[in-house]
C-alpha cells in the first residue's frame, strides 16, 4: 500500500520535473480548482447510479488531484503530505471524543451535537475567520443553508430580504399569490425565472450567493446585538 501511494506522489513530482508535462507544470492552486470541482462532482454521479467500476476510476481521479494540490503547496513551502495526514488524523481523533476520549454519547444525535460543538471552537480559536458555511459553495446551496441557519436562529428566512424590496416589488410579489401555488406551479414559476434571468445575462449563481451573504450578515448582526457567539463568512 505505501509503496502504490508513493509511487502514486512521485509520478506528480515527475509530471512537475524538468522532464516533465508542460500543462501539468503550468498549473497552480488556482487553475486546478476547477478540475478538482468537475472530478468530485464525477465521482458524486457515480455513486448516485452505485457503479462501482466508476466510483474506482473516479475516486482515483479525485484522489490525484488533491495530491497534486498537496504538491503545489509542498513546492511553495505551505505544507507537506505528512502535515496533511497527521493535521487530518488529529483532527477526526478530536472530533470523536466518544470514541478516543471519555465522553458518554446515548445515540447519533448526541454525536452530531457533540461534532459541531467541537467544529465551532475549533473555528472560533483560529484568527483567520473560517467559514460556517463556504462562500464557493453552489448559490443555491448556499442560500439553503442559511435559511436553516436563520430558522436556527429563530429568524424567518421569508422576511429576511423583506427591506431590501422596494414598494413596487412587494407589490408584485404579493399579486402572484406564491402562497396558494402548489408544488407544481412552483417549480413552474421557479423554471419561468431561471431561464429568464440566464436570457437576460443574469449570473444565477454568483446573485444566489449574494443574496445567502444578506442573510448571513443579517444573522451575524443579530448575534452580535445578543452578545452570541459570531459566525464568519467569506471575504
Amino acid at each position: 500500500m505505501s509503496e502504490c501511494f508513493e509511487d502514486l506522489l512521485q509520478l506528480i513530482k515527475t509530471l512537475r520535473g524538468p522532464k516533465g508535462c508542460p500543462w501539468d507544470k503550468k498549473l497552480d492552486i488556482q487553475s486546478i480548482k476547477k478540475y478538482i470541482l468537475e472530478e468530485a462532482y464525477e465521482l458524486l454521479d457515480a455513486i448516485t447510479s452505485a457503479d462501482h467500476d466508476a466510483i474506482l476510476e473516479e475516486a482515483g481521479d479525485l484522489l490525484f488531484q488533491i495530491l497534486f494540490l498537496i504538491e503545489l503547496e509542498h513546492e511553495a513551502g505551505f505544507f507537506t503530505i505528512e502535515d496533511v495526514i497527521n493535521a487530518t488524523k488529529e483532527k477526526m481523533i478530536r472530533r470523536h471524543p466518544h470514541v478516543f476520549g471519555d465522553t458518554k454519547v446515548s445515540g447519533i444525535s448526541d454525536v452530531l451535537q457533540n461534532w459541531e460543538k467541537i467544529k465551532q471552537d475549533e473555528k472560533s480559536h483560529k484568527n483567520n475567520n473560517e467559514l460556517l458555511i463556504p462562500i464557493s459553495m453552489p448559490g443555491s446551496e448556499r442560500l439553503l443553508k442559511a435559511f436553516k441557519l436563520a430558522q436556527k436562529k429563530g429568524l424567518d428566512p421569508k422576511c429576511l430580504l423583506k427591506d431590501q424590496q422596494s414598494d413596487e416589488l412587494k407589490e408584485k410579489i404579493s399579486n402572484l399569490n406564491l402562497e396558494n401555488l402548489d408544488t407544481q406551479q412552483l417549480q413552474s414559476l421557479l423554471y419561468f425565472f431561471i431561464t429568464y434571468s440566464y436570457s437576460n445575462g443574469l449570473d444565477i449563481d454568483k446573485n444566489l450567493r449574494e443574496f445567502s451573504e444578506v442573510i448571513l450578515q443579517k444573522i451575524y448582526s443579530q448575534n452580535k446585538s445578543t452578545n452570541k457567539p459570531d459566525y464568519k463568512s467569506a471575504k
